[in-house]
């Protein structure tokens, strides 16, 4: 965080650029190199992070927010569902909502005796 303070308000459109040449347009960067990301992790004491690990986090992201496997794998442009398959352990409220939709018999004859639920309304 104390990176970013740092260089807030040093330009509105982006947040690390190659050049920070007080008379000269920053360079955006468009492709992060090896020595980018070890000189950006090294400046916020970030030991053990690879590129890949951002790739994670995104996946990580998405199957929190209620992404789909399937939905992930394509805007991963991932070949196979495996691939993915090991981040459905992020989202353990994934199957709640379909995990009653299967009446079995004993719990239909359950139900029989139970009496119909009645509403009342009060005006």
């Amino acid at each position: 965080m104390q990176v970013l303070r740092q260089r807030k308000g040093l330009d509105p459109t982006v947040v690390f650029t190659r050049s920070e040449v007080p008379d000269r347009e920053p360079i955006e960067i468009q492709a992060v190199d090896y020595r980018v990301l070890t000189g950006a992790c090294a400046a916020v004491n970030l030991e053990d992070f690879y590129f890949h690990d951002f790739r994670h986090t995104w996946a990580s992201w998405h199957v929190q927010s209620g992404t789909p496997l399937l939905v992930l794998k394509e805007l991963g442009g991932r070949k196979k569902i495996e691939t993915v398959s090991k981040y459905g352990h992020l989202a353990p409220d994934r199957l709640s909502h379909r995990a009653h939709a299967a009446t079995f018999s004993s719990q239909q004859e359950a139900q029989k005796e139970k009496p119909p639920a009645r509403a009342v309304l009060i005006a």
